[in-house]
């Protein structure tokens, strides 16, 4: 799931990467090990969920909503069109919610491959994948450091993504997405706290009174999950083009970009180190790292410069150049093309929808709405004018489709005739055109 990062200390540690680094086996669909190795770690990778022609299909499709959804402004084999006023990603995250991506034919596409829809299945021991509820997430992607070292994504947002305090502390969905580039430290990718969803309650004892009621949480830099003798230490996920990566919702986990030495300096060292300590500027509550800075330098600081004081703007400045150097040595390669690109897919047992939950989302189907990863609840992040060009057409998608996004049926035509039912509903409540 993504959101933006609660605001946090830039003293304490920050979360170093296991030693030496794990390769996470790669399991076949139909491999029972895999469940087992989900239920004990809190994640697994099954391989090739997605065959070779089948990621390059996925990839065009992702261009093509890329391309409508700037209107033509960003082109796919030029780099020097994905700036941020034409890329609908997030510069903090790299994540994609908006223009209708969660309706698009690239996740539709992404979400009917069978060995995706087995694998959920399988999960949760259904007879069928008609017996599946989708849910209407987005995507993400890193765009090349090599190219623009301003493009590096933040790490170290740790979060999970079920409230103990109000979704409980079990088993209650398995998260996912496909990757379509492989992944390593060079590229950045997943991090994991393998095994946290085994001490999902320890989290929750400390926030017995919280009054946060979302399910998205971000760890406290200090949590005892990430510092300390108890510790788990994060892992990257590995993953080739194809695979298919799921987790369960309790373990801790935040993407992070292509690992640099500055993620390893917390920030408040850095800047003791500089003869900058006990700053506590209000915008630098989102940094952990040295990196942060550079970070932070590059995207909200750009019309606040003038007001930071001199020595700490140059120190910001000086850690931006010394990245920027690093990074784009890289620059002189012929060929720019991302470092990540996943879409998110994640299905739960019809069953545990409401019936009025299944019509709020096949509304959101028509409305080309994007979602949380939560497919048994309609909570919406954003929608687009029906008829926008970057979502498919709901009513060409195959009867799978239909089922998968919140139709009863069972029989294709009765699922046709819901979906017509609900655009009349919302062509009738649609306020009056001006014109």
């Amino acid at each position: 799931g993504g959101s933006k990062p609660a605001p946090v200390s830039t003293s304490g540690n920050v979360p170093r990467f296991e030693s030496p680094p794990v390769v996470s086996p790669r399991f076949e669909v139909d491999d029972g090990v895999a469940l087992e190795y989900l239920r004990e770690h809190g994640y697994v990778v099954i391989a090739g969920a997605l065959g070779a022609a089948e990621v390059e299909e996925a990839v065009r499709l992702f261009w093509d909503f890329v391309e409508e959804s700037s209107g033509g402004a960003a082109r796919r084999e030029d780099p020097e069109t994905w700036d941020e006023r034409a890329w609908a990603g997030s510069a903090e995250n790299g994540l994609f919610e908006q223009f209708g991506v969660g309706q698009s034919p690239f996740l539709w596409y992404v979400r009917l491959r069978p060995r995706v829809l087995e694998s959920f299945r399988r999960i949760w021991g259904l007879e069928k994948p008609e017996d599946l509820l989708m849910s209407f997430d987005g995507c993400c992607a890193f765009k090349p450091t090599s190219y623009d070292a301003s493009w590096r994504t933040l790490g170290g947002w740790y979060h999970t993504d079920q409230n103990g305090n109000i979704t409980g502390n079990g088993l209650a969905c398995v998260q996912g997405f496909v990757s379509l580039l492989d992944q390593d430290f060079g590229t950045g990718g997943l991090a994991v706290l393998p095994g946290s969803h085994l001490r999902h309650g320890e989290l929750f004892d400390g926030w017995a009174d919280s009054s946060h009621r979302r399910d998205f949480c971000i760890l406290p830099k200090d949590d005892p999950l990430l510092v300390g003798a108890n510790c788990i230490r994060p892992r990257l996920v590995q993953a080739k083009a194809g695979d298919l990566v799921l987790w369960d919702s309790r373990c801790v986990h935040c993407n992070v970009p292509a690992w640099h030495r500055f993620d390893e300096v917390p920030l408040g060292t850095a800047l003791a180190e500089a003869g900058l300590g006990g700053t506590e500027e209000p915008m630098m509550r989102h940094c952990s790292s040295k990196a942060d800075a550079a970070w932070l330098w590059h995207n909200v600081l750009a019309h606040e410069r003038d007001l930071v004081e001199p020595k700490l703007a140059e120190f910001f400045k000086g850690v931006a150049r010394e990245l920027k150097a690093d990074l784009e040595k890289g620059r002189a390669m012929p060929q720019a093309r991302l470092l990540r690109l996943i879409a998110y897919v994640c299905a739960l047992p019809r069953e545990r929808a409401e019936p009025e939950v299944l019509r709020d989302k096949r509304r959101g189907a028509l409305l080309g709405a994007t979602a949380t990863h939560w497919p048994h609840r309609a909570e919406l992040k954003s929608t687009v004018p029906p008829g926008s060009p970057t979502v498919v057409d709901v009513f060409a998608l195959p009867p799978l489709a239909h089922r998968l996004l919140g139709c009863e049926g069972p029989e294709p035509e009765g699922m046709l005739s819901e979906l017509e039912a609900e655009l009349a509903g919302l062509v009738e409540s649609a306020p009056d055109d001006p014109q």
